[in-house]
């Protein structure tokens, strides 16, 4: 009868280098998209699928409605309508006011001319 061996043989763990590589990628292309973006949202999904413990100090995506929408709308103009046109008003003609010979001086009271400019010191300005 023949004989039979068993032996225990253990294989390396390739599993860790492959996550560490996929992890690599997927927050290499993450980086390279605006959070609003919708490709950014389904990257950062499948990573907190698979890398829970990773994904906490990556920005979750920004979800905002597209502000294009909201101001795509115009509402029609509004009806046009039919107006008579107003009587003309006279023009009034303005009145000049009094002078008082006995008003008070002003406030502002403005003191003699220079006769020289004070920027160039030219005579006769």
């Amino acid at each position: 009868m023949p004989r039979t061996e068993t032996r225990t043989v253990r294989f390396q763990n390739d599993t860790h280098k492959e996550d560490e590589e996929v992890l690599k990628s997927f927050i290499y292309q993450l980086h390279a998209l605006p959070q609003r973006n919708p490709k950014y949202a389904f990257l950062y999904a499948q990573c907190a699928a698979r890398f829970p413990n990773h994904m906490t100090s990556i920005p979750r995506p920004g979800y905002q409605a597209d502000t294009a929408a909201i101001y795509s709308y115009q509402a029609p103009p509004p009806p046009l309508l039919m107006w008579s046109a107003p009587a003309a008003a006279p023009i009034p003609t303005p009145v000049a006011p009094a002078i008082n010979a006995a008003a008070p001086t002003p406030f502002f009271q403005f003191g003699p001319r220079p006769e020289t400019c004070i920027f160039c010191r030219t005579d006769g300005y």
